[in-house]
């Protein structure tokens, strides 16, 4: 990033990141004060995969009932 534009700071490109995400994930993101880009990849990542998990987790007692009643 820096070869592009040496002028702009690591900040600046972490700022940018962050601020393109979703507010839901942004305002989460910006807690952790990520210090590289690969801090910033990792926590939407780990972010993305918590938020999904519950709806997985809910749907857990409808395929239940639906194998079990069969």
């Amino acid at each position: 990033m820096n070869a592009l534009n040496p002028s702009l700071s690591m900040s600046y490109y972490i700022c940018s990141f962050i601020n393109g995400l979703k507010d839901d994930i942004n305002h989460i993101l910006k807690i952790f004060k990520p210090i590289t880009l690969m801090q910033a990849f990792d926590k939407v990542k780990w972010q993305e995969e918590t938020m999904f998990w519950p709806r997985i987790t809910n749907l857990y007692p409808i395929f239940h009932m639906v194998w079990v009643n069969q």
